[in-house]
């Protein structure tokens, strides 16, 4: 992750996703304000970038899964938390503010559908109950963990994997047998 995008997540962060503004950023990265606006255009472009930069660091995970189904989306929802964990007081930030702004709201919503159709794609058309599961049903189920994770203050992140294991399982049993 380049620098500027850190720097302007620790802004978010420490100052608030209302207040923070290109020209905070620009002030301290010690660089003009129109390499800032050419570079993310606003600060939804921030955010853009900053889900480029999970979703580049996360794209080895998906590939076809070996395993079981339920195991491999536990996997690699579990190593797209890890990948966020540096970044866990921006995303509470984001949260709290995802009701009161449509505009953020939309960009995490395509952003994780987008990512969550590239996971589904991966699922061979043989691989059972959770083959059947479509974009939108795992962001849901990552949600549910996403809102967890968020809360989760174990070392270990067992809350939020007991709860991405359940919501994968109770999603399992809806499609049993069908």
């Amino acid at each position: 992750m380049n620098s500027d995008l850190k720097i302007a997540l620790n802004l978010i962060s420490e100052n608030g996703w209302d207040i923070f503004s290109l020209t905070d950023m620009a002030i301290a990265t010690q660089k003009p304000l129109y390499e800032a606006q050419e570079k993310f255009g606003n600060k939804y472009g921030v955010l853009q970038a900053f889900y480029l930069h999970i979703n580049r660091e996360v794209e080895g995970e998906i590939q076809s899964p070996e395993d079981s189904i339920h195991d491999w989306l536990f996997e690699l929802f579990m190593a797209r938390f890890d990948a966020l964990e540096d970044f866990k007081s921006v995303l509470q930030e984001l949260n709290g503010h995802m009701l009161q702004d449509a505009r953020l709201a939309k960009l995490i919503a395509c952003n994780l559908h987008e990512w969550m159709g590239r996971v589904s794609r991966e699922l061979p058309e043989t691989a059972g109950v959770l083959a059947k599961i479509r974009p939108a049903t795992l962001c849901l189920i990552y949600a549910a963990a996403l809102e967890t994770w968020l809360q989760d203050d174990t070392v270990d992140a067992s809350h939020t994997m007991a709860t991405l294991d359940q919501r994968l399982s109770d999603f399992e049993a809806m499609f049993a047998g069908s």
